[in-house]
């Protein structure tokens, strides 16, 4: 259970074990993750994906994993510099750089679509349910609203796909 600091009494005995130099670290994901929050509150897709972006390779160095970025991602590279240059300090050693993996992506890249078309399906039985008159959740009507959000994650994945078969 979460207190009035935000976080778990695991994570505070992690933090403890840890030291205090883990609190910038902790600090710039928290920030990362506020800043996600309010680019998806303001529909800013290309900023929330690159903010995204940005917390995965934080959250990996903050838990002393190399990041596994292609060789030829020079934009994952940028974002890369620029999250060990606002704080999570490693050397340019750390960064494991791997050989493209075109299956890998594309299985990801499947597997995140279908995960979203099944929202999808959710999302039209729940209004369907709507409409019949029957009384729905409030978690329920929330995932209703956030059907444009699926269906433009699902135009910007399609994007991704073709962008990725054509190389």
């Amino acid at each position: 259970m979460a207190d009035s600091t935000g976080l778990s009494k695991a994570a505070k005995k992690n933090q403890k074990r840890r030291g205090t130099g883990e609190q910038n670290e902790v600090d710039l994901i928290q920030n990362l993750r506020d800043q996600l929050t309010e680019a998806k509150a303001n529909k800013d897709h290309a900023l929330a994906n690159e903010l995204r972006q940005k917390l995965w390779i934080a959250q990996d160095l903050n838990a002393g994993l190399k990041p596994a970025i292609d060789k030829d991602d020079d934009k994952a590279r940028k974002l890369l510099n620029t999250v060990t240059n606002e704080g999570l300090g490693t050397q340019k050693d750390t960064v494991q750089v791997v050989a493209p993996s075109v299956t890998s992506n594309a299985d990801q890249d499947e597997k995140k679509m279908k995960n979203l078309q099944k929202k999808l399906k959710k999302i039209e039985e729940l209004k369907v349910k709507k409409e019949a008159g029957e009384k729905l959740e409030n978690n329920q009507l929330k995932k209703i609203e956030t059907e444009s959000d699926v269906l433009e994650e699902i135009e910007h994945l399609k994007k991704l796909m073709n962008v990725t078969a054509k190389r």
